[in-house]
């Protein structure tokens, strides 16, 4: 498995959830890992806007 930032615990998540709503999407083998890539990227997109927020907190002067 490659290196996600997704958690062992969320892929597991994710299997039960499809595995209790969806059984049938189970049978196409690209469909989790494409939902862990579509996690994953959601996941670094949203750190990198956090970073990209508290840098530009970090470099905007205080008015105290």
């Amino acid at each position: 498995m490659p290196n996600y930032t997704v958690t062992r615990e969320c892929v597991e998540r994710f299997y039960t959830w499809v595995k209790v709503h969806c059984p049938c999407a189970l049978e196409e083998p690209d469909f989790m890992r494409g939902l862990i890539v579509i996690a994953d990227e959601e996941v670094k997109d949203a750190l990198l806007k956090e970073r990209k927020r508290l840098l530009d907190t970090l470099r905007t002067p205080s008015n105290q």
